[in-house]
């Protein structure tokens, strides 16, 4: 069924005429998108001046807004994946949209799991593009651009996508809940920008930024977290004898987990790997010791992250096979055998590490700029100035700033 905007809110509406004969109803103050830009599906909802369609029709060749006729600008997310065909683009109008369920994520509104259709679908953001919870499952989708949360007390994104992307967006705005619930195998999350989980005081509540319960041949990159309540990353697979294989961490910054609300104290830890053990199919090294977790890394890569505080993995015990944590800044991790360790600062496990201390929980000399104000670029002093090992640097940091021939250590290299 077809929703029409009135004559009134036409009339109301900036209206522009473009070449071909098509007409672009714009709400006020808004821009049309780029010309270039175009989608085999367009979704539209959440603001005046606007038709969509709730039995959209996919245009094989993608097309752009102005000449896209109205059945195929979808009234929510699912009306669109639903039309969608594996491989397809579906861009999203700016605006506020409230949950949103489809590919299999569970819809609120029945309790129901939606269908799966459509593997390798590409939801396109515009900027301002809102969403308030999203839930989302199916295989291969990519989430581009979105400002995902602000939703209260619900987890702002779940996505249990097997081999599903979240790039360039913002998850937040929560409050006694987790972030993020990320929960399939060959996920990658780049340059997503964590924030603002916390604590209202009432209750029992276990809150992360993000909680990642399927890690196995994970990429995290170019990511920040800020003002997450109990701690940053909480990585789990809920069972045990299961290595937490191929894990890529590369260039994020990882700011203090805290007790709280904005301002609170801090937590022990920002970032946590689950314990896989007792694994009676696992090396001696990563097994259970006197009923105290071990873990065991194997093929994994954590290159040039910021740790503000402390990182345990595990209760502290463990080995990998095949794995590199080089060139990082931050304290806790276990020094393990069958892991390369180099270029850090903080932590030491090598010769090519350097120690920073004294520290404690909320104080280590990193000689980050202004770490109140949670800016962990390098000030001048910073011991992390070319301490890198330029063998397994980032070829450029945080910033897309690229790094020179004599590294630093952490998220952000140093500029000037």
């Amino acid at each position: 069924m077809r929703r029409r905007i009135t004559l009134a809110a036409a009339l109301a509406a900036a209206v522009t005429l473009v070449a071909g004969g098509g007409v672009y109803v714009a709400s006020e103050g808004e821009s049309p998108p780029p010309a270039a830009a175009t989608a085999n599906l367009w979704v539209v909802e959440g603001a005046p001046g606007r038709t969509c369609d709730s039995t959209p029709t996919r245009q094989a060749t993608p097309v752009g807004w102005a000449v896209a006729p109205p059945s195929a600008r979808a009234c929510s997310l699912r009306q669109a994946y639903d039309a969608a065909r594996s491989g397809d683009t579906i861009r999203v109008r700016a605006g506020v949209y409230p949950v949103q369920a489809f590919a299999g994520g569970r819809d609120p509104a029945t309790g129901n799991n939606t269908p799966v259709g459509a593997s390798g679908v590409t939801f396109i953001g515009e900027p301002r593009t809102t969403i308030r919870q999203l839930i989302v499952g199916g295989s291969g989708i990519t989430l581009d651009g979105f400002d995902i949360g602000g939703s209260g007390k619900d987890v702002a994104l779940d996505m249990g996508t097997a081999g599903g992307t979240l790039r360039n967006s913002r998850v937040g705005g929560v409050v006694d809940n987790k972030g993020a619930i990320m929960g399939a195998p060959h996920q990658t999350i780049d340059h997503v920008d964590f924030h603002d989980v916390t604590y209202s005081g009432a209750g029992d509540v276990h809150g992360e930024c993000l909680f990642i319960t399927a890690p196995d041949h994970l990429v995290l990159r170019d990511s920040t977290f800020t003002n997450c309540f109990v701690m940053d990353v909480l990585m789990s697979t809920g069972v045990y004898d299961v290595a937490f294989g191929h894990v890529r961490l590369e260039n994020n910054v990882f700011g203090h987990s805290t007790t709280g609300s904005a301002g609170a104290t801090w937590a022990a830890y920002a970032f946590l790997v689950g314990s896989t053990a007792p694994g009676a199919g696992l090396p001696a090294c990563a097994q259970n010791r006197d009923d105290a977790g071990a873990v065991w890394l194997d093929g994994w890569r954590v290159v040039n992250n910021t740790f503000e505080n402390g990182v345990l993995a595990g209760s502290g015990n463990g080995c990998g096979l095949r794995s590199v944590w080089a060139n990082n800044i931050g304290t806790g991790w276990p020094c393990m055998d069958g892991v390369t360790f180099t270029g850090n600062v903080g932590t030491a496990c090598s010769r090519t590490d350097t120690p920073a201390s004294p520290c404690s929980k909320a104080s280590c000399p990193f000689g980050f700029a202004d770490r109140g104000r949670w800016n962990f670029h390098l000030a001048g002093h910073s011991p992390a100035i070319g301490a890198a090992d330029p063998a397994y640097a980032t070829k450029a940091d945080r910033d897309g700033q690229p790094r020179d021939s004599h590294p630093d250590a952490g998220a952000y290299e140093r500029v000037g």
